[in-house]
């Protein structure tokens, strides 16, 4: 059985590392959350992004080089890093959007890092010392050292590296700083403003504004509180420990919503690996085959270990960085996360299994119907169309990955994913935030993946993953009811699982016939709504012509059989004034309100019900 502590064998050799590294672009430090600096940033942001809007439109040209795309989403990245907190984590999950936003964009937003001053250490200690005390110690009687300068400092955390007193071991102590709740409040606020604004201009409102705010609040929470890590964290380590994948441990009787420890691992990370090979590839070859470690034998490892942990256990790292990946001898691996772990909904990890059993079937039909089932309501229209453009596209995809040679990016899971977000954009339906959290995840796991095996084929890797797993839950089920009749079990298992794929898209043929009508039914609505403007506008012209007539009679002594309908209408009103005039403007201009509502009604597209397929 795995070891429950780490062991100095596991310690590969040391692989030195140039000090003379690449420059890493430094994040801009977040602002105070002083209300009105905060204010005037975002004042100034928004007349800069007018003024490159404008400029573009006017000379072209800017828009392949001064104000590209790129440098649109690298001014936008400087401005979410100054403002910082909640601004961050909305930046991150709108760069999962490229369908939306541009390539060029959304990469330069997901570079984008939480980065402010580091508050001193006597506040970092006070904080420390009070939640120890809660525990009846103190600060001087658990740590015996504890840096000064930080490992890394964000706006609702703070990491130090310590030593513990009662066995002199390395920790990773995590602070919230005093002030990151309020911090975390002046955010929604004004993210609340700033989304509310574009509700009112009707700005892409099936982008659904709200919805994202509800998952950057949600992963703001979470990282204000590291208990509901911890509990997490222990989970992950005893699923892990048998596939030879060490988490660090966490002192529990020390963690609190303010404060948490865990040990603290040093070694070789991906990243490391990254910068050595780009110096001498020879010398990072002989260290991997001193230590016996396999790239690609580790890649199938960490994988395995991600999709176990999403599909079976509802749990999965939001941000696992290569420099967050360490390399063990034997192909060992460590983990060492510091940001958040999360989970789903057991309905949406439920509909996200079966689009991967769909995709590994390649039943992209089924992949699209598990994808609008999981999005927001739908509007009324024939989706035909769409399924046709999915399926063309998750073929390409499919090519893609028999090809070794093809870039990494093209062939990953992540790519068949947005390739549909891409053609929900292009048939215009509603947005869904609820996974962008897991997709920004896997993203990030791309980079480690793509670093250890570029020529990885995903669809046999999901196939090889999904046998493994059904192995899994056929030995739990037989040693968890061991004195129960365990004969044709996997059977029984595939049955229940395809009369529960059956209920849920087996009804392909009635749902197409009912999206037939609906869209018949709207595009009857849409001719409706044309015509109703076409008679106002008659209308409206009708009545001009009429008061123009009326107008330039001099003397207003016109027979009223020549005059018209109008004219003798108007000709027959006291007119004793300019208020008559006013009444009669105000008649027409609610004439005019009612038929454009009646038009507006008529040609918008109409929404079905939560629940609704």
């Amino acid at each position: 059985m795995a070891s429950q502590k780490f062991k100095k064998a596991w310690s590969p050799t040391l692989l030195d590392v140039s000090v003379d590294r690449k420059v890493e672009q430094k994040a801009n430090a977040s602002l105070p959350a002083h209300l009105l600096l905060r204010l005037a940033a975002m004042l100034w942001y928004g007349i800069n992004v007018l003024h490159r809007e404008i400029a573009v439109r006017l000379i072209p040209a800017l828009g392949r080089g001064r104000y590209s795309s790129r440098e649109n989403g690298r001014y936008a990245r400087e401005f979410v890093e100054r403002m910082g907190g909640m601004w961050v984590i909305m930046a991150r999950l709108a760069s999962q959007r490229t369908d939306l936003l541009g390539v060029d964009f959304c990469r330069e937003l997901a570079a984008t890092r939480d980065h402010t001053t580091p508050l001193s250490r006597s506040l970092i200690t006070q904080v420390i010392d009070e939640e120890l005390r809660k525990r009846k110690t103190s600060i001087d009687e658990v740590f015996s050292e504890l840096d000064e300068r930080p490992l890394e400092t964000r706006t609702f955390c703070q990491y130090h590296k310590g030593i513990l007193k009662a066995n002199g071991r390395a920790v990773v102590v995590r602070v919230r700083p005093p002030g990151a709740v309020e911090r975390a409040k002046v955010d929604s606020a004004q993210l609340s403003f700033f989304i509310g604004l574009l509700e009112r201009a009707s700005y892409q409102l099936h982008l659904r504004w709200r919805d994202l705010l509800f998952e950057v609040k949600k992963a703001a929470e979470d990282q204000l509180d590291a208990r509901a890590e911890e509990t997490e964290l222990r989970r992950i380590g005893k699923i892990l420990r048998r596939r030879r994948i060490y988490i660090p441990r966490v002192y529990r009787r020390y963690t609190s919503e303010r404060l948490m420890i865990s040990e603290f691992i040093d070694g070789v990370s991906i990243k490391d690996v990254v910068v050595a090979q780009r110096e001498d590839k020879e010398r990072v070859h002989q260290w991997m085959e001193l230590n016996k470690i396999n790239p690609r034998r580790v890649a199938r490892r960490l994988l395995n270990a991600h999709l176990e942990l999403l599909f079976e256990h509802n749990l999965f790292y939001t941000e696992l960085l290569p420099s967050n990946i360490f390399l063990l001898r034997n192909n060992r691996l460590a983990l060492v996360t510091l940001n958040t772990v999360e989970t789903l909904e057991g309905s949406v990890l439920r509909k996200y299994r079966l689009r991967y059993r769909a995709l590994m079937a390649r039943d992209y039909t089924k992949v699209c119907d598990t994808f609008l089932a999981m999005g927001p309501p739908l509007p009324r229209k024939d989706l035909s169309t769409m399924r046709s453009a999915v399926i063309r596209s998750l073929r390409a995809w499919e090519t893609r990955t028999y090809v070794r040679t093809a870039p990494y990016e093209e062939k990953s899971l992540s790519a068949a994913m947005l390739r549909l977000s891409v053609c929900s954009g292009q048939f215009g339906l509603p947005a869904t935030w609820t996974l962008t959290r897991l997709h920004f995840a896997e993203r990030i796991l791309d980079q480690s993946m793509e670093i250890l095996h570029p020529g990885l084929n995903w669809t046999k890797a999901l196939l090889e993953y999904d046998r493994m797993a059904q192995v899994r839950t056929i030995l739990n089920a037989t040693i968890k009811n061991i004195g129960k009749r365990t004969q044709n079990l996997s059977e029984l298992v595939q049955a229940n699982k395809q009369l529960a794929e059956n209920f849920e898209f087996d009804a392909d043929y009635l749902r197409g016939r009912l999206m037939s009508f609906g869209g018949t039914v709207g595009r009857a609505a849409k001719i409706a709504g044309r015509v109703v403007t076409m008679l106002s506008r008659v209308l409206m012209a009708v009545v001009a012509f009429e008061v123009y007539t009326y107008a330039t009679d001099a003397d207003h002594q016109v027979q009223a059989s020549e005059a018209g309908p109008i004219g003798r209408a108007v000709k027959a009103l006291p007119m004793q004034g300019w208020w008559s005039w006013i009444i009669i403007g105000g008649g027409l201009f609610f004439v005019w309100l009612l038929l454009r509502g009646l038009n507006r009604k008529l040609s918008a597209e109409e929404i079905r019900p939560v629940g609704s397929r």
